[in-house]
């Protein structure tokens, strides 16, 4: 009911520009949750840092090992130095260091970057505890024109980053391999960013995700989070306009 609610606030003018989802230092309005999550809606680049938070305060670094950094840094690192961004990768990465429990990213265990690439979601990660440069992707293959064309752009620039950024060239970057892990596909166009996000949230070296879900299971994903998402304690957002939705009954959607 309520995941209805959202998709209907998302259409209807005098609302859908509010703000749904307000976290700390993030937030999106109900066009970007509500189309976002809607049964063929396409991920946008808002909503991804609401997952991202969600993530750092539900399971902190310090305890989980695990880095979600929002996607404006993946684009960063893949167009550096094209795009000069190098304050603002320096800022993310010296503030998932401090979040760390020993202060240190490299001892950390996973950094997840997600990233849109002509507008289809893949995650770049960098896991020190296997030591891997690892591609998750539930579309594209390893030697796909989309993967070959940016691989070892983004893992150049994210050891060049490093270096520059920590003043370091003594971590071993060469001995990491490159890795596809196997991960479940997608079906359609518009399911990427869902599978991109599930993926983030859950994926381990040693699991096989295929063996716990697959695009049958999406659009129960998508009603799950919309609804975690939107009820999360720490959404200061006004929930009644959902919770009272149907009460009301004065909202007149617009066709999409």
């Amino acid at each position: 009911m309520h995941y209805n609610s959202i998709i209907e606030l998302a259409y209807t003018k005098r609302i859908q520009r509010k703000y749904a989802l307000t976290y700390s230092m993030v937030h999106c309005n109900y066009v970007s949750l509500g189309q976002s999550l809607m049964p063929t809606g396409h991920i946008d680049n808002f909503l991804i840092p609401c997952f991202c938070r969600k993530f750092f305060e539900d399971r902190h670094p310090s305890i989980s090992g695990r880095h979600h950094f929002f996607p404006n840094i993946g684009e960063y690192i893949l167009n550096y130095p094209k795009d000069d961004k190098l304050r603002s990768i320096a800022t993310s990465f010296l503030g998932a260091a401090s979040a760390s429990r020993s202060k240190r990213l490299d001892l950390s265990n996973t950094l997840f970057f997600p990233t849109c690439l002509d507008n289809h979601w893949i995650v770049f990660v960098v896991n020190f505890k296997w030591k891997l440069f690892a591609f998750l992707d539930s579309f594209y293959d390893k030697d796909s024109y989309l993967h070959k064309s940016t691989r070892e752009k983004f893992i150049n620039n994210f050891i060049k980053l490093w270096e520059i950024i920590f003043q370091t060239d003594q971590h071993n970057f060469k001995i990491f391999k490159r890795m596809y892990p196997h991960v479940p596909k997608q079906n359609n166009g518009n399911d990427c960013g869902v599978f991109a996000t599930k993926i983030m949230e859950i994926w381990d070296p040693t699991l096989d995700l295929r063996k716990i879900f697959s695009h049958e299971d999406i659009q129960h994903i998508r009603i799950q989070y919309m609804n975690q998402l939107f009820f999360w304690k720490k959404n200061t957002a006004d929930k009644s306009l959902v919770t009272g939705f149907n009460l009301q009954g004065n909202f007149v959607s617009d066709p999409p």
